[in-house]
């Protein structure tokens, strides 16, 4: 075994690797894990699920960023108060309070919360592969979107967003 001397660095510390080009420097999921916090009773509510799903998609939407990595970053921001208020910080601006209309699976009434199974796919609603997992972090628009009690817009996927739907066969047929 070779001993080293605390002034001495050379051939003694594991060596950081180059980012690739393109990588940010040091991932996030790195800087959240290290987040403490002493509120470890507070219990998150639908609401603050709600806004937590959306914040993971608006902060964590890197091309290097995983689903995994969102998920995971969902699970840590429910956590603790402490990490949904960095989440909320570091997001910029209040959950729902942009521009963008598109909502990710996993704020929606659809999706299982225990097995992340789309639960409109099993009745026939949308169609897709049986059991069909959505990447549940992902900004979109859907024909079988349904608003969870959190998101400040309850208004159906007709009023929503009016042009997703298309209208039905035969009232396009002329006589």
């Amino acid at each position: 075994m070779r001993f080293c001397k605390r002034e001495r660095t050379s051939g003694c510390e594991p060596t950081r690797e180059a980012p690739a080009p393109g990588a940010r420097e040091g991932r996030q999921s790195e800087n959240f894990r290290a987040a403490e916090s002493d509120d470890e009773a507070w219990q998150a509510d639908e609401v603050e699920r709600n806004e937590a799903a959306f914040m993971v998609c608006c902060v964590f939407n890197h091309p290097n960023d995983t689903e995994a990595d969102r998920q995971e970053a969902y699970h840590w921001s429910l956590a603790s108060r402490g990490a949904f208020d960095w989440l909320t910080w570091r997001n910029g601006h209040p959950a729902f309070c942009t521009d963008d209309n598109r909502r990710p699976c996993a704020c929606c009434a659809n999706l299982a919360p225990s097995s992340w199974r789309c639960s409109a796919v099993d009745r026939g609603e949308l169609i897709a592969r049986r059991p069909y997992y959505p990447n549940a972090f992902l900004l979109q628009r859907c024909t079988a979107f349904a608003p969870m009690a959190g998101d400040p817009d309850q208004r159906l996927v007709k009023r929503r967003w009016p042009g997703l739907l298309r209208p039905a066969d035969g009232a396009c047929k002329d006589e």
